[in-house]
């Protein structure tokens, strides 16, 4: 008995994979058939290209009857002979129309979404085709698939799928106020030598537009505003914020692109609105809270752009309070400069250092800090500061009870919860959808426990938050909340429920100071009393370092 065995091998092709098909320990027959192609992607699966890009395909069956490939209006087939750089239209064989009986073929594709391209041949016995495809868990599968006997003969018919990403087509509006004064469409053809004829705006310095973008068509994965005078001069987002302090006249720019595994693709649109910026009526003021970063500089923002800074040093006063050590001093401020980065933002660098657990404040007495529109920033009396914050130790998914347990009915992952206690999806904190459920019915005394072991919290002092939902109607009178640090001697804190609000998320914190290394933490509530119903909700646990004034 003729024993033919067929494999796959690799190749390249006009940048492309190719399957061709070989034998082994094989006795040449007088005649065979086989059906076998060129291409990069197998039937059912699809191939992604740009419009107006071309694919090849070959077809290397052996002893068909007939062959045809076949395509959908608006898409060509090319003659051979281009190169990289040459315009394919050019080489469009409109005689041959949407079939062809050639072997290899190069397809130029014009309609944006999916595209088919039909490969029907015929043989005089049966033949199959063996495609590779990845299971569930990821493993090949070889899926063999036979021809049809139709008419006398045996029908291989198979379909490939190309979906082509069409040219960016910008959908975005511009709002200033309330106003939608530029609105963009797909139709809309923005003539960039008819500027004269653009749309304009007035702002005053400091003002700002909203820019909202809608753009679907060629399916852009990111957009890009860019404002060379604005603030900040690029901005991804799909709706942004852009102010604008520089006097004069401008315009901007909205950049889509495409990026891997997407094809590629890249293109600018002129926004068809001028610009136009003068002085502010409005006072020159602090704008926003007073921060410190991570290497200690005090930084505030202001209503416009500052251009003259010099000598303001001693116009700030910086006082500093701390209750536990009574530390009660000035501290001078040793340069004020403006950032780099942002010329609204003013950087207040200090002569010694501030801690986490100090009271700081800010005062401005006046002097000459000028704005680009030439306008005078005017005093203020002590604003509260905020310091700089480490990084909270507790981060991953688990202090947000994200993950569903693998070892507990209703439980959440890396932690172990006694009755009362349950992973939820019913609610969680800003945007989550899950949290940690506390649950009691009348009726009974509490012990309800939720632990997480495993830690290795190191000594020192933190701050220690979460964020809790209590249910209105809850009994929480008298009922406290427990968190206990745990080594050989627990660290207990309790947390009287009832001080805190209903029927939304509120912030619950303190500072804690935990002395030796904690190895794990555990929500407990466990009451001698027969409260009634409580339903409550924990979410994003939090555990801050504070670096404090001794």
């Amino acid at each position: 008995m003729r024993k033919i065995y067929k494999y796959s091998l690799l190749a390249t092709i006009l940048g492309l994979l190719v399957l061709t098909a070989c034998t082994d320990e094989y006795e040449a027959p007088n005649s065979f058939s086989d059906v076998s192609w060129a291409q990069s992607f197998e039937p059912g699966n699809t191939w992604h290209v740009n419009i107006d890009e071309f694919v090849a395909f070959m077809d290397l069956s052996q002893g068909t009857l007939s062959h045809e490939w076949s395509i959908e209006e608006g898409n060509h087939f090319l003659d051979n002979g281009f190169e990289q750089g040459d315009t394919l239209d050019y080489f469009i064989n409109k005689e041959k129309g949407l079939s062809t009986s050639d072997a290899t073929v190069n397809v130029l594709f014009k309609n944006a979404g999916l595209n088919k391209i039909r490969l029907h041949n015929t043989f005089s016995e049966p033949v199959k085709y063996q495609y590779t495809v990845r299971d569930e868990e990821g493993n090949n599968v070889i899926v063999p698939v036979h021809s049809v006997e139709k008419d006398g003969a045996h029908v291989f018919d198979t379909t490939f799928v190309v979906d082509v990403y069409g040219e960016f087509k910008a959908k975005y509006a511009v709002v200033f106020k309330t106003d939608t004064i530029l609105k963009i469409t797909e139709e809309d053809l923005v003539d960039i030598n008819d500027t004269a004829n653009w749309k304009q705006v007035e702002l005053e310095a400091g003002q700002s537009l909203e820019l909202i973008d809608f753009t679907t068509v060629g399916r852009p994965s990111k957009r890009n505003w860019v404002f060379g005078s604005g603030n900040p001069s690029a901005i991804e987002d799909s709706a942004a914020v852009v102010s604008f302090y520089s006097l004069g006249r401008s315009k901007g720019f909205v950049d889509y692109s495409r990026a891997y595994p997407q094809p590629t693709a890249y293109k600018r649109f002129d926004i068809p609105l001028w610009i136009n910026v003068s002085a502010s009526n409005e006072p020159f003021v602090i704008s926003g809270d007073i921060t410190e970063n991570i290497d200690g500089i005090v930084s505030f923002k202001v209503t416009g752009e500052v251009t003259e800074l010099i000598n303001e040093e001693s116009n700030f006063t910086v006082t500093v309070k701390n209750t536990g050590t009574g530390f009660d001093e000035t501290i001078d401020v040793v340069s004020a400069t403006i950032n780099t980065s942002d010329a609204t933002i003013i950087d207040l660098k200090l002569q010694s250092p501030i801690y986490n657990n100090d009271e700081v404040s800010v005062a401005y007495a006046g002097g000459n800090i000028v704005s680009i529109d030439q306008r005078v920033l005017s005093a203020f009396t002590a604003q509260q500061a905020i310091t700089y914050q480490k990084p909270s130790l507790f981060l991953d998914d688990a202090w947000g009870f994200e993950i569903p347990s693998t070892a507990q009915d209703g439980g959440a992952d890396k932690w172990w919860f006694w009755p009362g206690f349950a992973r939820s999806e019913d609610k969680g904190y800003l945007g989550s959808n899950a949290s940690l459920k506390f649950e009691h019915t009348a009726g009974s005394n509490i012990y309800a426990r939720a632990e997480r072991s495993g830690l290795s919290v190191p000594e020192g002092q933190y701050l220690f938050s979460f964020y809790a939902f209590i249910e209105d109607g809850s009994d929480i009178a008298n009922v406290e909340l427990k968190t206990i640090w745990d080594n050989e001697a627990w660290q207990q804190i309790g947390i009287p429920l009832d001080t805190y609000s209903t029927g939304e998320w509120v912030l619950i914190e303190n500072v804690i100071n935990l002395e030796g290394v904690r190895n794990s933490f555990n929500f407990r509530v466990f009451e001698g009393t027969n409260p009634g119903d409580i339903t409550m909700y924990i979410d994003d646990v939090r555990l801050y370092p504070l670096t404090v004034r001794e």
